[in-house]
């Protein structure tokens, strides 16, 4: 049985997404001028990064031991090669718990995107619900 997307996202230039679904999706093309039938919006589901992906342990090491070398010239340069992997391991897992608990994302990317297409009745909808609200609308 499929389930239907909970869209959380949308854009109506295919570039940008905002939080919102149809409704804001609408109301931006409206206060645009471009709300007509056969206007493409699209809807997708937020998914937020976890900050803990974009950090790479062995970068880490590799700077560390750049900048040892480049401090401290030839003295430093097996700086840092005889760690082992369960060293590295512990390195990556205290970073990535640091970063999962104090690093939060405020971004996401759009996935399960799908485009629609803007009908008559999205537009009658849509000026009944404004003319309601009494707000914006306007034909």
């Amino acid at each position: 049985m499929d389930k239907t997307p909970e869209f959380d996202c949308y854009s109506t230039d295919d570039e940008v997404f905002h939080d919102g679904g149809k409704d804001e999706a609408l109301q931006d093309l409206d206060d645009d001028g471009r709300l007509a039938v056969g206007a493409e919006f699209r809807l997708g589901v937020t998914k937020t990064p976890d900050p803990a992906s974009f950090f790479d342990v062995n970068w880490l090491i590799e700077e560390m031991q750049v900048n040892a070398s480049d401090n401290h010239g030839e003295c430093a340069e097996d700086y840092l090669v005889d760690l082992t992997q369960d060293q590295i391991k512990e390195l990556d897992g205290v970073v990535k718990a640091w970063l999962q608990a104090n690093a939060e994302v405020h971004f996401y990317s759009a996935e399960g995107i799908e485009t629609f297409l803007v009908t008559q009745e999205d537009i009658d909808s849509f000026r009944h619900a404004c003319a309601q609200q009494g707000k914006g609308g306007a034909a």
